[in-house]
């Protein structure tokens, strides 16, 4: 098996640089960017504001700090081009902290420039324009085995996946992994949504955690990445993300969009599930041409980001790590909804916030796209769902 998985390597290598395997090389094409990040001078610093007047900022950087304390702090982290060590990223945070505590919110506008470097990530377009959305963690009721609507089930990761990290051929590609099994001593890739949920490939292998009701919250599920499971019991256990596929991840926005079932304009998450209940058979096949695969574990504890952290609600952010900082203290500015008791959107304001980066995700991709983390529960679903901004985002380094 071995002997084989190291053949497979060698010929995925030559795809690679032949450039004749469809399937890695639309996962790592890369478009080069010149400048994902820019020193922005002084005279052009936005005004420091946060509109939640500081609430929950401290308790996310002493979070991160706690964890960074704990670890090798000579490794290093990307800002755009350049590389930077955790022990930078943990000063920065340490000295804002102090900032806060000794003068307050009010004195950032005055203290920053004196203390701190401020990046500006270069967008979308090269003129800094970044879309924000949201994501969250779901509560979702649950059993153990299947039973009359309760059909739908996650997996734990399979014993025959095999995870390359490309990185191991070529650094150039560090980070970037594929999925792999071997079938009749012929190495494939590993299966792909269809097969999973359509061709139920890993039916009855004991891989099943728990069976869900409903197949959009199982897939929503999936792009979430954790989540509450109550089981019929009153036991109530968490899942999140163990492993994947590693097949290129395709938005669901996307794909309705483009199978004409929802305006550019009115994409939302509330939305989605009105075209699901509508036709769900329909929408089903849509959301399979998503071949991208998430396995999951049980785990104790709050919803933590890809660094370990416990997820501040409002506070933390996902972006591409082969770009940002992880850890690395965030400023934003753009729009949010304004809800009334039913929910609905009734005004938008402007957002001004400090961030912690703290977590990444499949869909992010570049300097143009940050996800905010708004909690757990069907309120954050209901921000999270509805939340797509444009608007601006900038990165703190101590100097």
């Amino acid at each position: 098996m071995k002997k084989l998985f190291i053949i497979g390597s060698i010929i995925i290598f030559l795809f690679l640089l032949w450039g004749g395997y469809w399937l890695f090389i639309c996962r790592i094409a890369k478009k080069e960017l010149e400048f994902p990040l820019t020193l922005v001078s002084v005279k052009l610093l936005p005004e420091f504001k946060d509109d939640l007047s500081g609430d929950g900022l401290k308790e996310a950087i002493n979070l991160q700090i706690k964890k960074m304390k704990r670890e090798n702090l000579s490794k290093t982290v990307p800002l755009g081009k350049m590389t930077v060590s955790r022990k930078k990223i943990l000063k920065t945070l340490e000295y804002f902290n102090e900032i806060l505590k000794r003068k307050g919110l009010s004195s950032l506008s005055e203290e920053i420039p004196r203390h701190f470097l401020v990046f500006q990530a270069s967008g979308l377009n090269q003129r800094g324009d970044v879309l924000f959305t949201g994501y969250y963690q779901p509560v979702l009721d649950a059993r153990r085995k299947p039973e009359g609507e309760y059909k739908y089930p996650i997996y734990k990761t399979p014993p025959d996946l095999q995870v390359l990290d490309l990185g191991e051929i070529n650094p150039e590609y560090a980070g970037e992994k594929i999925g792999l099994r071997v079938e009749e001593g012929i190495i494939k890739p590993y299966f792909d949504r269809k097969a999973i949920d359509e061709d139920m490939v890993l039916a009855g292998r004991g891989l099943e955690l728990v069976y869900l009701k409903d197949f959009l919250d199982r897939y929503l599920l999936h792009i979430q990445g954790s989540g509450v499971i109550n089981l019929e019991n009153g036991q109530m256990i968490k899942v999140r993300f163990a492993s994947s596929n590693y097949f290129p991840y395709v938005s669901i926005g996307k794909l309705l969009i483009k199978a004409g079932k929802i305006p550019p304009r009115k994409l939302s998450l509330e939305a989605i599930r009105m075209c699901y209940q509508e036709d769900p058979e329909e929408i089903k096949r849509h959301l399979n041409q998503n071949p991208r695969y998430i396995f999951f574990e049980e785990f104790n504890g709050n919803v933590t980001g890809s660094e370990g952290v416990e997820l501040t609600p409002g506070r933390s952010i996902a972006t591409d790590k082969s770009i940002f900082p992880g850890g690395g203290l965030a400023y934003i500015v753009c729009q949010r909804p304004v809800r009334n008791a039913k929910g609905e959107i009734v005004r938008w304001t402007l957002m001004k916030r400090f961030m912690i980066d703290q977590d990444t995700g499949s869909a992010f991709k570049g300097p143009g796209r940050v996800d905010i983390f708004w909690g757990t529960g069907k309120e954050a679903e209901k921000v999270a769902g509805s939340f797509k901004e444009m608007g601006k985002l900038y990165y703190l380094l101590i100097k």
